[in-house]
């Protein structure tokens, strides 16, 4: 059985898969993104995000090693802001916290 909001990213993009986002210079708000697994819904959860976070929006991604695939796919077809990161931590959260 697939999680529900798995269940979800798979239909939004089928139904968003070709939005594409563009960064641009006017804008005044930014969201920052940082991951280092390997997230297969990686892409599918920028789109979601930048989709309601509208085009008003530039998008800077964070990554390292272990999401570089993930991230550059979505790079190649956005106009999106990477910066990969060397030894970014696998978890940035604290020991024992998941």
């Amino acid at each position: 059985m697939i999680a529900p909001y798995a269940r979800f990213l798979i239909d939004f993009d089928r139904q968003h898969g070709p939005l594409k986002h563009l960064n641009s210079p006017s804008n005044t708000r930014a969201a920052v993104i940082i991951e280092n697994r390997a997230l297969y819904f990686l892409p599918m959860v920028i789109r979601n995000v930048m989709f309601f976070l509208g085009s008003k929006w530039n998008l800077y991604s964070l990554s390292g090693e272990h999401s570089d695939k993930y991230v550059d796919g979505i790079a190649s077809e956005s106009d999106i802001h990477v910066m990969k990161l060397e030894g970014l931590a696998t978890s940035l959260a604290p020991s024992g916290v998941s």
